[in-house]
């Protein structure tokens, strides 16, 4: 079969990376839309439950875009920021992946398709009944294999924290990388193709955050979009219940 026959040719390669300024905008919004959240909607907290949390962060993201709220975050520059959005992953095994929430671009760069120029972060609740497992299996290995974020070198993962255990997560990502895979000798972080230990890549964008945190990622997979995928680097953001 010929390129002719598939219509465009795969790409070998991920897309630039955004300006990190653009990054921490978002990650500043997501701060500031969370204070709203855990002051105004306190049975939300109560119920600590991923898809209700996320829905609200996501409303409030929305009205900050038409607000400016913060500086630089606004129509002009960004999308409306929108949850569960379909999109194929990289492997073309599914063409219904759903990252939790996805930031684009509002005039996406001339050389990336419109679709894939975004910020694609997965919300995971950490709680004591809900654990880094969750964070690990259902997160990250989502950007690892591929199935979020495929076409860029940068992602996020959002944790809404309600195990005073993990309000740090260079404390929490640290140990458990290097804990042995049950019943073998791979480490949790190498399972993950994790290229160094977790780092902090800036402190805290808000009073209801912790410090971020940057993990870098090889990525295991192949398909007609990526034939030789790089790394992946994700930026966590966690979100702690109270000041």
């Amino acid at each position: 079969m010929s390129f002719a026959d598939l219509g465009t040719p795969p790409s070998t390669h991920t897309y630039p990376r955004w300006n990190i300024r653009l990054i921490e905008v978002v990650e500043a919004a997501i701060c500031k839309a969370w204070e709203k959240v855990r002051t105004e909607f306190p049975d939300l907290i109560e119920r600590e439950d991923e898809d209700h949390l996320t829905d609200q962060l996501k409303t409030e993201l929305v009205r900050q875009r038409r607000m400016n709220m913060p500086a630089g975050f606004n129509y002009l520059v960004f999308g409306v920021p929108v949850r569960d959005a379909k999109m194929p992953s990289g492997s073309g095994n599914s063409i219904d992946t759903m990252p939790d929430l996805t930031i684009h671009l509002a005039n996406p760069r001339l050389d990336v398709e419109d679709d894939k120029d975004a910020l694609f972060f997965e919300c995971k609740v950490i709680a004591p009944s809900k654990g880094l497992n969750l964070y690990d299996k259902n997160g990250i290995h989502r950007f690892v294999s591929g199935w979020y974020a495929s076409s860029m070198p940068h992602a996020g993962m959002i944790a809404y924290i309600f195990d005073p255990r993990h309000a740090c997560p260079l404390n929490s990502l640290t140990p458990y990388f290097n804990k042995k895979v049950h019943g073998g000798s791979q480490t949790n972080g190498e399972r993950l193709l994790c290229k160094s230990s977790p780092t902090t890549a800036m402190l805290a964008p808000g009073p209801m955050a912790a410090n971020i945190v940057e993990t870098i990622h090889g990525r295991s997979f192949s398909g007609p979009s990526i034939v030789t995928p790089g790394d992946i680097s994700l930026r966590h953001l966690w979100l702690l219940p109270e000041k």
